[in-house]
């Protein structure tokens, strides 16, 4: 799996996703392979350009005073992911497909992932993920 965040320009995560306020950094996503976790990412030399993490509470974070966000989406960003698409609340699995594939299909059309999502989002109803970073610079 880490060799696909430093090698991909586009990557999309569907898993079951935690967020554990008190220790941010071990916030993260259950895959096959096992769990990928916020610290996980922190000896990877780059991420993805555009990463999309299609699970529950995967874009929460905690801000300390002085600093960046803490948490998953939080630390793509800090390894120079330039934008994340990530769930800010449960939400069901057919839901989450239905969004993110009117979602993908937006993006192949050409749209910037903020107005893809914004548009799936319309589209579908679906009003639990949020657009962290720079989403407004296309993707293909």
């Amino acid at each position: 799996m880490k060799e696909a965040l430093v090698t991909a320009d586009v990557v999309h995560l569907a898993a079951h996703g935690v967020f554990h306020s008190r220790s941010p950094l071990v916030s993260g996503i259950t895959l096959e392979d096992g769990a990928l976790m916020a610290y996980d990412l922190l000896d990877l030399p780059r991420t993805a350009g555009l990463v999309v993490l299609s699970a529950c509470n995967s874009g929460m974070s905690r801000t300390p005073m002085e600093g960046a966000p803490l948490g998953l989406s939080g630390t793509f960003l800090s390894k120079g992911t330039s934008c994340v698409i990530a769930g800010m609340l449960p939400i069901g699995d057919e839901s989450a497909r239905t969004l993110m594939s009117a979602f993908h299909e937006l993006l192949t059309a050409g749209q910037a992932p903020d107005a893809a999502l914004a548009c799936a989002a319309a589209k579908t109803g679906e009003l639990g993920f949020t657009c962290f970073g720079a989403g407004d610079l296309p993707v293909y």
